[in-house]
């Protein structure tokens, strides 16, 4: 049958119902021959519960997926994309127990792993995995080659009548994006062969195959598509669908006919796919993207929701109210360049361990200091991760390409560092685009020396591929945590010590 008459054909059909008055059961009954299916999305919440500044709180997003949903009850599905279990006070220190239930009340089906899911050990996943299916069909243990106990590759759901397969993936990225200690005895195996693998263990089984993913995609202004997730168009052909992750982007497109979409990151927004399938062609005949912005004003917010957010809250009002500094500096972070909350971080560190060198990730930090008064649980929202300080010995020529490295990285973020300045020419080659170093005190950095150099473990263990302590000597990791070290520099009145491109020497 040609194009044009299949498209007759749905035509007629749509006629036909609209006569009969039965448009409205078209995602009902599972006896019509078209049937509406709506994905809603969310990823990378980072355990955004409470609403505070642009982020809505758990209450509208929840209340925001359960009024769309009601447009189409039968055939509705809500998916995330991953990164949702950790990355606040309320989240972490609950156990993500409070994420879990607002996921549960908005009708969460499955998530697939991102790559904070890996902050958790695995004993953690396996609970959550008992409520929650977690879906990553390219992650192996490097002991046996199998998924881990905690992971599904895919899983089949059914809405009006409809056998939907779900394949979830995770970014390789994870394996230097997610701290080490945890995540390093994994394997992250090759998106789009893993996919079409799962595919042919379900494909007689189900009418439509979505990919699930923490891929990261970004969508251009000329409405190109960048990013990792690009890998799967056209190769992976029986896919309908593509939701994605990791990037905290708005992505909304369809592209090669299969619809991709991701929902920005903190609840702030939900995606929607739309997918019309012909039970006469056996096919998706139609599809849409869309991301919808989370707002209490339009949609309200769900009271269940905020109950569970308020009772978390409750459980940590000391920690909440409790004030270390009423005269902290005002601070700005951007991981993708060299911060003045960065370089104040990294110059509490160096003074606190008596270093000659401190470097901290860009990504460690996650939100600005706000200035003035001051609880723990800002310095939470900054220094969500339980970060360790690791102390070693490094020569100088290792410092100078980690430097160089953490410097003019386009994928993880820019090094913060105390202890150095650096003349740097990004137009040289790589290896040798830092054309001096100078210590503290005005010295050379010497290739062939030794220098005492403190980091946050993440760095230390190779996170971010940050490789230069696997070289180090007289390593040592100490129990205070990063977090604690910030807090004790705030509470002693430490001020910053000016424009981080001071730190730059000129040419």
């Amino acid at each position: 049958m040609g194009r044009s008459s299949r498209l007759f054909k749905i035509i007629a059909i749509i006629c036909l119902l609209v006569t009969v008055g039965a448009m409205p059961v078209l995602a009902a009954d599972n006896n019509k021959p078209l049937v509406l299916l709506d994905i809603l999305t969310v990823n990378d919440f980072h355990g955004a519960l409470v609403a505070e500044g642009s982020n809505p709180g758990a209450g509208a997003l929840v209340q925001t997926i359960r009024k769309i949903s009601e447009r189409n009850p039968r055939g509705t599905l809500v998916l995330s994309a991953g990164d949702m279990l950790t990355g606040t006070i309320e989240a972490d220190m609950l156990e993500s127990k409070p994420v879990l239930a607002v996921m549960e009340r908005a009708g969460l089906t499955a998530m697939s792993l991102g790559n904070h899911e890996f902050n958790l050990t695995a004993e953690r996943l396996s609970g959550v995995a008992k409520s929650l299916p977690l879906l990553a069909a390219n992650v192996v243990r490097k002991d046996n080659g199998r998924l881990p106990d905690f992971v599904k590759p895919y899983i089949i759901v059914n809405r009006s009548g409809l056998n939907i397969g779900i394949v979830g993936l995770a970014t390789p990225e994870s394996a230097f994006k997610a701290h080490p200690r945890e995540v390093s005895r994994y394997t992250f195996l090759d998106p789009v062969e893993s996919a079409n693998k799962a595919i042919q263990e379900i494909a007689d089984k189900t009418d439509i195959i979505i990919l699930l993913t923490h891929l990261g995609s970004e969508q251009t202004a000329d409405n190109q598509l960048k990013g990792e997730v690009t890998e799967l168009l056209g190769k992976v052909p029986k896919a309908a669908a593509i939701i994605t992750g990791h990037s905290h982007k708005r992505v909304a497109i369809e592209l090669k006919g299969i619809p991709v979409v991701q929902a920005e990151a903190y609840g702030r927004a939900i995606g929607k796919i739309t997918l019309l399938y012909s039970r006469l062609d056996k096919k998706v005949v139609s599809a849409s993207a869309a991301v919808i912005d989370v707002s209490a004003e339009k949609y309200g917010v769900d009271g269940k929701a905020a109950d569970i957010v308020a009772q978390a809250q409750r459980q940590l009002s000391m920690i909440r109210k409790e004030v270390l500094t009423t005269s902290a500096p005002e601070l700005a972070h951007d991981r993708w360049t060299l911060s003045p909350l960065g370089c104040y971080a990294a110059d509490v560190l160096r003074q606190a361990f008596k270093a000659d060198v401190a470097v901290i990730n860009g990504g460690a930090l996650r939100a600005p200091l706000s200035g003035g008064r001051t609880t723990a649980a800002d310095v939470y929202r900054i220094l969500p991760f339980e970060d360790r300080v690791e102390t070693a010995f490094l020569s100088g020529r290792a410092i100078r390409e980690m430097l160089e490295y953490g410097l003019f990285n386009t994928k993880v973020g820019v090094l913060q560092y105390s202890g150095v300045k650096i003349q740097a020419d990004s137009s040289r080659p790589q290896g040798a685009r830092l054309r001096r170093v100078v210590l503290a005190d005005g010295r050379e950095l010497s290739d062939n020396q030794w220098y005492k150099v403190v980091a946050n473990s993440f760095v230390a263990a190779g996170g971010d591929n940050y490789i230069w302590f696997k070289q180090a000597k007289n390593r040592q990791e100490w129990k205070a945590l990063l977090r604690d070290v910030l807090t004790v520099g705030l509470q002693s009145g430490l001020q910053p010590a000016g424009n981080p491109n001071e730190r730059l020497l000129q040419q």
